[in-house]
């Protein structure tokens, strides 16, 4: 395969980008336990179509360690039948949170979405799966090392 580019104008900078965009496509990738290809489909749920906030927020996989994880922190967490975006999801969220403790559920919004994402890339990677019980006992251990590396007001979220 060849990528040609014309020559900048006279006109253009050789600093400026040029109109033609190269566009890299994600090759499909077969995992072999079950003979199954992924590509634009969510390695979570391989269920719907692969975006940020189908990853972080609405997958089935997600819901399910967000429940898990706000709520064996003693924080408040409901569900909303439409698809939200992470922005809508935090926001809704963090309005469940007695004022006191919104700084907190901040942090602990943030830590889930790393982990989450993180969790999606050692899937598409490295080819490494955990359960949504690993990853609550990530999110537990994670948060154990924040409020000991000094976010102690973190700690205030924690029910054990």
């Amino acid at each position: 395969m060849h990528c040609h580019q014309s020559k900048p104008s006279s006109a253009q900078s050789l600093n400026e980008p040029t109109s033609k965009k190269l566009h890299l496509q994600r090759p499909q990738i077969v995992y072999k336990p079950n003979n199954l290809k992924f590509g634009d489909i969510c390695w979570f749920c391989d269920q719907e179509p692969e975006t940020c906030d189908h990853i972080l927020v609405n997958s089935t996989f997600a819901n399910q360690v967000w429940w898990d994880a706000v709520s064996a922190l003693d924080c408040t967490c409901s569900f909303s039948r439409s698809q939200l975006t992470l922005r809508e999801w935090w926001t809704h969220c963090r309005q469940l949170q007695v004022k006191e403790r919104r700084k907190d559920f901040d942090t602990l919004f943030m830590l889930i979405a790393w982990l989450l994402w993180k969790e999606w890339n050692d899937r598409l990677f490295d080819r490494r799966l955990s359960t949504t019980d690993q990853l609550l006992e990530t999110v537990k251990t994670e948060v154990r090392l924040w409020v000991e590396a000094g976010a102690r007001r973190l700690g205030c979220l924690k029910r054990e």
